[in-house]
């Protein structure tokens, strides 16, 4: 990245009295190598005032106004404005007073493009998380109860029980279903093991 506008500098081309100034005086937490564009908005060139870009924020003080700081990943988008002032969010982030207009258009546009750069990349991996995202598993039935495997009523008498067991045993015998395949006699035997255990358990219920 290259400029051709004073009082923005960037890494590795950052002058070293103009980064302590700036950290100094609203960015202290930062180190040094993490500062990848400092905009210096004094007249003297101390960097007092001005704004620091890093990997991860935005650091911002106005000649008149209190440090600020916005990380890089509240940021939705960024656009330059009229009178060197820069607009981030759809608010005025910082207002420029010493830098040129150019200077701080060039900076706004070329931040913009970074941002909708990652806007893109997130936009993009969201989209192919829920295209390889695994279909949920099918909602499962709930299980039968002992009177719907006999097809009786709840409140089934002990002869209606006897009577309905009778029925759906000859019905599910594994010995109708000999010659049908090894698949089909399995079946019937699982079947035959449902229909005796909701038999033993409506039995003891009815008394």
């Amino acid at each position: 990245m290259t400029w051709d506008y004073g009082g923005v500098h960037v890494y590795p081309a950052i002058p070293a009295r103009k980064l302590k100034g700036a950290l100094g005086a609203y960015a202290p937490e930062v180190p040094p190598e993490a500062v990848l564009v400092l905009l210096d908005d004094t007249v003297f060139g101390g960097a007092r005032n001005g704004l620091l870009v890093t990997r991860d924020a935005l650091h911002a003080k106005p000649r008149f106004g209190q440090p600020t700081r916005l990380g890089i990943a509240q940021i939705r988008d960024i656009a330059p404005e009229t009178e060197a002032r820069m607009r981030v969010n759809g608010d005025i982030f910082y207002d420029a007073m010493a830098i040129d207009h150019a200077a701080m258009l060039t900076l706004a546009v070329r931040l913009s493009a970074v941002i909708q750069q990652r806007n893109q990349a997130q936009a993009s991996a969201q989209a192919s998380a829920r295209q390889h995202r695994p279909a949920p598993p099918p909602r499962q039935p709930p299980p039968a109860s002992e009177a719907d495997i006999l097809g009786v009523r709840p409140n089934a008498s002990r002869n209606e029980i006897e009577l309905a067991y009778q029925r759906r045993r000859s019905q599910y015998h594994p010995d109708r279903y000999q010659g049908e395949g090894e698949q089909a006699l399995r079946w019937a035997t699982v079947k035959m093991q449902e229909l005796t255990q909701a038999y033993r358990t409506l039995i003891q219920r009815a008394g």
